[in-house]
């Protein structure tokens, strides 16, 4: 299915909401959250894969770990470099990192959401018509356009290579839930064991 009026209004409305979400810092949690319980429900409009094998879990986990090692890596890089780097991080950890319980709870509700309707809502169906290297970028793109209400270029380039990755990755292995745990071992590494702090 190939771009209509009805996918181009639902982007309209999706930068309108990535755009108050970032914009409001004392409401983040709440609306972000939110907004991807709506994209989750968009999502399954289009049929999911039943199951994943234990091989799809694998590479799920180390696809992560391996995602993580080059951000570490990038961001070994980057601090020694007259770049305000660690400002950005710091900034981007205090400005959406998870600070209180319930908001630990709902980052793994991101995930899922991210994952469902940016990799297998949009790049499958929205974008199914194109080549696989189009899909990929045009995702990855329509990804990292929601992200520029951030104003944090760190976060940004974030979005553009994990949107690449994860992109590549899901045409690889067609199976949303190996994205999903790729995802949340990438973000449990970040946020929780081994954060840039």
């Amino acid at each position: 299915m190939l771009l209509t009026k009805r996918i181009i209004l639902m982007f309209l409305a999706i930068h309108f909401s990535f755009f108050v979400v970032f914009t409001s810092d004392q409401w983040f949690w709440i609306l972000f959250p939110l907004l991807y319980i709506i994209l989750i429900a968009v999502s399954m409009t289009v049929p999911l894969p039943r199951r994943m094998t234990i091989k799809q879990f694998i590479i799920g986990i180390l696809s992560g770990l391996f995602l993580y090692g080059v951000f570490a890596f990038g961001y070994w890089l980057l601090i020694h470099t007259p770049l305000p780097i660690k400002e950005y991080v710091h900034d981007l950890y205090d400005s959406i990192g998870p600070s209180v319980c319930w908001q630990h709870a709902l980052i793994w509700l991101i995930i899922a959401g991210e994952e469902f309707f940016w990799r297998s809502f949009i790049q499958k169906n929205v974008l199914g018509g194109f080549s696989t290297i189009k899909r990929i970028l045009l995702a990855t793109c329509l990804y990292t356009s929601v992200h520029l209400y951030s104003f944090n270029p760190l976060l940004i380039l974030a979005a553009i290579a994990g949107g690449i990755y994860w992109g590549w990755l899901y045409e690889k292995t067609r199976n949303i839930y190996t994205i999903v745990a790729s995802h949340a071992v990438f973000d449990l590494l970040l946020l929780y064991i081994l954060p840039f702090t």
